[in-house]
């Protein structure tokens, strides 16, 4: 929840909950207090899509950055969907997919 919560405190954005998640081709639905305009700002932020290095296999990912994990964009690591909730309006965003021709790229090149 590290990386949501961090970006949800630059926009002044409550995140109330975080469902279980994996990597990858995960999917989660957070409960966020934010009002619509904020909700749709975040949602778009957060998926593994938003990675300047999304559908790169991860060796060469790791190859660029001199093989320093801590180097690497810590959005590759966030789930593939994101779905955010606004615990006053109750209103969902989603953004995001679970792409498996990226999963198999990512693992065989």
């Amino acid at each position: 929840m590290g990386a949501v919560a961090s970006l949800g405190a630059r926009l002044g954005i409550g995140v109330v909950s975080v469902g279980p998640q994996s990597r990858g081709i995960s999917q989660v639905h957070l409960t966020v207090e934010a009002d619509d305009d904020a909700l749709r700002e975040l949602v778009e932020r957060l998926p593994a899509s938003a990675s300047s290095d999304y559908g790169e296999p991860f060796g060469k990912v790791l190859k660029d950055a001199n093989f320093d994990f801590y180097a690497i964009d810590p959005l590759l690591f966030s789930p593939a969907q994101v779905r955010l909730t606004s615990v006053g309006g109750g209103r969902s965003v989603e953004a995001g997919r679970v792409n498996l021709e990226v999963l198999e790229r990512s693992f065989w090149g």
